[in-house]
């Protein structure tokens, strides 16, 4: 592969993804229209909650009732083999689960490529379609309700956009229902409540695909650092196990073995911690150097003080002698010398103290800077330790990185055959070898039904005045994505030095959705 590609390196990763294939809308309901809470637990499990049914439908609300005392108690009296089963899973690493609208399934993969559960899903009806596209867990709440629709309850919500969609536990009726969230069975959205963690992703596509184990030698390796050798204790020692370092260009591999290596999330906290020492150092500075401060401003008033004082004296030696007898001015002259004397000494005084005062302001205002600083390169490094999203987009022209849901940077990348489109594709790090570093990787390519031909949504980024190029040809699949991508040699390197296990790397024709934003990693809608 040439260095014109997207990567030139690999890096590891490996925790929880999560893919659905659509929904819209936190608990289904609709707004404006007045409904009560107690009203609302009714068309909340309606088969067709686009309206709100009155209570003269008694059949239906009494069934509707007992749905909810199900999905509230989580009691059921003939759970499904499939529930039974996600009562029961277990996972070995990270998680990766697959939602697919077309289906109503849901499927969960480990970090193995081995299914853990398969699940039955509800999602958005024709109404209140649940959008597709890929996102990640933002916020998870045991005993939500919905702030949308009257207080509707959500139990187990796992929310994927600010706007109001989420994975939560709800009545089945075996058939799109909700008003865009993906119910999930009672039993199932408890477990997978309890596997998940905040920004597990989520894949949301028309169609399930499949997702399979991936190499390539254009994904980044992780850059492997050299730890700080024990005080005391050899840096060789026989029971510390070697770590292969990244790739160096003109280095054998065989003599790229070190005794210990960390990978970025063990740099990024062991730098936590240094920052942390680094923080009460300066506090104790800072509180050191303001008390220093305070003695010295207290010690240059009294100087002042003193030299007004001594002014005073003067002055008043001054009138006593220029009206003084001839008899009296021999005295009063040696008191005007002495008075003098004791001004020059105070004005000495005021200034060594006025100066060593201001030295001393300026050290805890430096001081205090130093401590705030300190506190920061605190947040920067505990933002280290999440795991990295890399979203390149040829829409935007663009790639852009962000960790532990904070903006990082972004900056230009090219593609080869611009006007063809690249699809949309997810790199997941599943797993990583302590012994070598190396990554594991799986690929999920998230079926669309846009017609891409036809769509504006992904022709190549066009400045104004310029002729609007349309796409030729069909996407290219997850290994074309990525040879197709050509970013400069210094962003690979920034991104390999923070990409580990449960990073992730997007390959996209889209552009940032309006739902990327404040605590979030990047949602690429695709529909």
């Amino acid at each position: 592969m040439s260095g014109s590609s997207i990567f030139g390196f690999r890096v590891g990763s490996g925790s929880l993804a999560f893919i659905c294939l659509a929904g819209f809308g936190i608990g289904g309901g609709v707004p404006g229209m007045g409904v009560q809470s107690a009203q609302a637990q009714y068309w909340w499990n309606e088969p067709a909650p686009g309206y709100y049914r009155p209570r003269s439908a008694r059949g239906q609300v009494r069934g509707a009732g007992r749905n909810v005392a199900r999905v509230v108690s989580g009691k059921s009296s003939k759970p499904s083999a499939e529930e039974v089963a996600a009562s029961k899973a277990t996972a070995s690493g990270p998680l990766m689960a697959l939602v697919s609208l077309g289906s109503q399934r849901m499927t969960v993969y480990d970090g193995a490529g081995n299914v853990v559960l398969r699940s039955p899903i509800s999602s958005g009806t024709a109404g209140h379609r649940t959008p597709t596209g890929i996102f990640s867990v933002i916020q998870k709440n045991r005993h939500h309700v919905s702030n949308i629709y009257s207080g509707a309850p959500m139990p187990y919500m796992q929310r994927i956009t600010w706007s109001g969609i989420a994975m939560h536990a709800g009545v089945l009726p075996g058939y799109p229902a909700s008003h865009g969230c993906i119910r999930l069975p009672y039993p199932v959205a408890a477990k997978m409540f309890a596997m998940s963690k905040m920004g597990m992703r989520v894949v949301v596509a028309p169609q399930e695909p499949t997702p399979g184990v991936f190499a390539h030698p254009e994904l980044p390796e992780p850059v492997m650092v050299a730890s700080p050798a024990t005080q005391g204790q050899r840096a060789d020692r026989s029971d510390v196990a070697p770590v292969r370092v990244a790739a160096v260009d003109g280095v054998p591999e065989s003599a790229q073995v070190a005794s210990r290596f960390l990978n970025p999330m063990q740099h990024a906290a062991l730098e936590k911690s240094r920052s942390r020492a680094r923080v009460i150092e300066a506090t104790k500075a800072n509180r050191d150097l303001l008390e220093a401060s305070v003695r010295a401003s207290a010690e240059a008033n009294a100087a002042t003080a003193a030299l007004r004082s001594a002014k005073v004296q003067v002055d008043q030696a001054q009138a006593r002698l220029s009206g003084a007898s001839e008899e009296a001015r021999p005295q009063l002259a040696t008191q005007l010398a002495d008075a003098e004397r004791n001004l020059s000494v105070a004005a000495a005084d005021e200034a060594q103290k006025s100066k060593a005062a201001y030295a001393a302001a300026g050290a805890s205002r430096d001081a205090e800077e130093a401590q705030t600083a300190a506190e920061e390169a605190v947040k920067v490094a505990d933002r280290g330790t999440e795991p990295i999203a890399v979203f390149v987009s040829r829409k935007e022209g663009k790639v852009f990185v962000r960790q532990g849901m904070v903006p990082l940077f972004d900056a230009p990348v090219t593609f080869k055959e611009p006007n063809r489109p690249v699809g949309t594709h997810l790199f997941q790090a599943m797993a990583a070898d302590t012994s070598t570093g190396r990554i594991g990787w799986q690929v999920v390519t998230v079926p669309e039904n846009t017609s891409f031909s036809e769509s504006l949504e992904n022709r190549a980024p066009v400045r104004r005045g310029e002729k609007v190029v349309q796409t030729v040809g069909t996407p290219s699949d997850a290994r074309g994505a990525l040879e197709r991508v050509e970013m400069s040699a210094e962003i690979k390197k920034r991104i390999s030095e923070r990409l580990w296990v449960n990073g992730s790397i997007v390959i996209s024709d889209h552009g940032l959705g309006n739902e990327t934003g404040k605590g979030t990693d990047f949602i690429v809608l695709t529909k």
